[in-house]
């Protein structure tokens, strides 16, 4: 009995983390992570309006941060990010091109 209630508090110490996992059985992260906008868009993790997160975290980066241009950080090529700036509208037929490009 009393390996059991140790074995118990053992646990409970522990930092029981979830993992969530996309649809190619690979671990989810948080939207700081490497994971780009894109990939977690098509993962159905976020949808096209969480775009706005991103971007608000890479503005919020120190310079000395920042290691990639802000299209590279969402997970898109220049030409897509372009198209976007120039219709915001076209946002989610440009993201679902990549579903298509990746699947």
């Amino acid at each position: 009995m009393k390996e059991l209630i140790n074995n118990l508090l053992e646990f409970s110490n522990k930092t029981v983390r979830h993992t969530s996992y996309d649809i190619n059985g690979e671990p989810i992260e948080p939207y700081w992570s490497e994971w780009t906008f894109v990939r977690r868009y098509i993962n159905k993790i976020d949808n096209v309006e969480d775009i706005h997160n991103h971007i608000d975290y890479w503005h919020d980066l120190e310079n000395d941060e920042i290691t990639t241009e802000l299209y590279e950080f969402l997970g898109l090529t220049l030409d897509d990010y372009k198209l976007w700036l120039k219709k915001p509208s076209d946002l989610e037929s440009i993201l679902e091109k990549y579903k298509h490009d990746h699947f």
